[in-house]
């Protein structure tokens, strides 16, 4: 991402911009271990 970022974007800015997304990752994991059937819903499809 520093490559791609603007001149002047330091590695904190990049690291803390990718918390709310790494986040997400468990969250996801434990709604689909607590309610299973989305996952099955979704295959379904």
């Amino acid at each position: 991402m520093k490559g791609v970022a603007p001149q002047g974007t330091t590695m904190r800015v990049i690291y803390t911009s990718a918390f709310p997304f790494i986040g997400c990752s468990p969250l996801l994991v434990a709604l689909l271990v607590a309610f299973p059937e989305f996952a099955l819903w979704l295959a379904s499809l």
